[in-house]
């Protein structure tokens, strides 16, 4: 039992790492490989693709763009929702609220969002419903990390400054945004990255454009044809920034974690 005990951990740990590494090795070397009537060979060729590629372009421009705004909206809105985190019974309705958003299927909330579009006279779905879907699905994310870095900045410190003479307003903006900037710019890039990558709302209420993850399901549903491969190249792009998004997270929050006075 005590051996079991201290592998089981271990082994499930390796065992995640792998069923999640394996996918982004196998994306990051089809995005060098290129299929030839000779074999395989590895190239960057299909970068070049990519930048030729005014389709699979287009579409990374309007998803980028929505991401843009979804990012911008869903790092305000964290940002003043987190500011209940010295307000305990404020903070777990907020929590609870953020759960119920996180966990709503997108299906569910596209189909119904896309029917009251259709009461206001929206017949067909529009960039701006794939954004307010997302933004929906998004803000648990922001709140939460931000909720956890605003654990680091002690009670007296909020009580410090409003003995000071500050407004709530000119504690949130001068103070709190001061110390986590880190961490609101953090949760930006996240809400940036999930929804650039996000597939269901954008299919659903994206309109007759298709989005980036719309148009790479498409080539892969048709087939992966070899002037198709630029894909991967853009795939590549996807998983570098969200790694990127995730060190930044964790390293804002790790040194929220060692600051002293939470």
């Amino acid at each position: 039992m005590d051996l079991a005990v201290v592998l089981l951990p271990g082994a499930s740990t390796g065992l995640a790492l792998l069923l999640t590494l394996c996918p982004l090795v196998a994306v990051s070397l089809e995005a060098f490989r290129r299929t030839t009537p000779d074999g395989s060979v590895w190239t960057p060729d299909n970068f070049g693709l990519l930048a030729t590629s005014t389709e699979l372009l287009a579409a990374l421009g309007r998803s980028a763009t929505l991401a843009l705004f979804v990012g911008t909206l869903a790092m305000a809105f964290g940002f003043a929702l987190s500011l209940t985190t010295w307000h305990p019974a404020r903070a777990r309705r907020i929590l609870l609220a953020m759960a119920v958003l996180a966990l709503l299927p997108g299906e569910v909330f596209s189909l119904g969002l896309l029917q009251v579009a259709k009461l206001a006279g929206v017949e067909e779905g529009a960039p701006f419903l794939a954004g307010i879907a997302q933004l929906v699905w998004v803000v648990p994310f922001t709140t939460g990390s931000l909720m956890l870095a605003n654990a680091s900045i002690g009670r007296s410190v909020i009580e410090g400054a409003f003995e000071l003479g500050r407004t709530p307003s000119s504690v949130a903006m001068h103070v709190v945004r001061w110390i986590n900037w880190g961490a609101i710019t953090a949760s930006g890039i996240l809400s940036f990255t999930l929804s650039l990558n996000e597939n269901t709302r954008a299919s659903y209420l994206g309109g007759s454009q298709p989005a980036l993850a719309n148009e790479v399901f498409g080539r892969l549903q048709a087939g992966l044809l070899p002037e198709n491969r630029e894909i991967f190249a853009v795939e590549l792009l996807l998983v570098l920034t969200a790694l990127t998004s995730a060190f930044l997270i964790l390293n804002v929050l790790s040194r929220a974690s060692r600051t002293p006075g939470a």
